[in-house]
């Protein structure tokens, strides 16, 4: 900025920066556990106090700094509900503090499955059992003396239960990674996902994961053969028509479909034509 403004007013010949190419930005590759190296390691985990944080971070992919500033007035253990409202962070000087969400979409409303209550459930009782009734400005998530967690704490204990769970290390970070993929594997739509995880846009979910979504493209493409020869149809939207016995018309056309791909006939031979007219 500096070496065009002296080109401009000509106090240099020209501006030596230009010539110069910038460093390529080599992406990080996402890295995730698998289901059951998430069992694993949540069988280790489970004798450690923040068994209940890890536990969550992997069904809700929250990240770390929503996670340690959670509070207890954000829980609804009844309805099944979490509000994530706030974000642990680091300011300039070095220290904790309090801030919004990372994004305007941040805040948002989880959905929790029914053992992630449970988990919690037990955690408030173990908090309770520890003379520490919480309170609802209190944080969920404590060290040992009462504070709040700090960062480097947290990751150094999932490092060491990483170790002793003999996992490929990641980061806690990738845990977030590893709840939205585990998402999508399971079927949930982009939009879902987008909405649990925080991001403000569905197509930034969609960059991210985009590997994810490749392995279900390549599930998708079925051979149509295996599509036309299944005895079996699910009845669609809109078709109330349709039962889980094709109807002898269906048959006739699937059976003419059939021949065209085998023989590689005119498919516009035998096909039944008054049932199927287009709309």
């Amino acid at each position: 900025m500096a070496l065009r403004q002296a080109v401009r007013w000509q106090m240099i010949p020209g501006n030596v920066a230009e010539a110069v190419s910038a460093p390529r930005f080599q992406k990080r590759e996402m890295q995730v556990w698998n289901p059951e190296q998430i069992e694993r390691f949540l069988k280790v985990a489970k004798r450690h106090r923040l068994y209940p944080l890890f536990a969550l971070a992997l069904s809700t992919g929250m990240r770390k700094g929503e996670l340690l500033s959670l509070q207890w007035q954000d829980v609804d253990l009844e309805s099944r509900v979490l509000m994530v409202r706030r974000n642990l962070v680091k300011n300039e000087a070095g220290q904790y503090e309090l801030g919004l969400p990372k994004t305007g979409t941040g805040t948002r409303r989880i959905m929790l499955a029914t053992d992630t209550v449970e988990t919690l459930q037990k955690h408030w009782l173990e908090e309770i059992r520890g003379k520490r009734t919480p309170k609802p400005g209190d944080f969920v998530f404590t060290a040992a003396s009462g504070n709040h967690i700090m960062h480097r704490h947290l990751d150094r204990v999932f490092r060491e239960l990483t170790e002793k769970a003999r996992l490929p290390r990641i980061r806690f970070h990738d845990l977030r990674h590893t709840s939205a993929s585990l998402l999508i594997r399971h079927g949930v739509s982009p939009k879902i996902v987008a909405d649990r995880m925080g991001h403000a846009d569905v197509r930034f979910t969609l960059q991210v994961y985009t590997h994810v979504y490749d392995d279900q493209r390549e599930e998708a493409a079925v051979p149509l053969t295996d599509l036309l020869g299944s005895r079996k149809m699910r009845p669609m939207e809109g078709d109330a028509g349709l039962t889980s016995t094709p109807l002898p018309a269906l048959r006739e056309l699937y059976a003419a479909l059939g021949k065209v791909l085998a023989t590689g006939s005119d498919p516009r031979m035998n096909l039944p034509t008054e049932e199927f007219a287009m709309n």
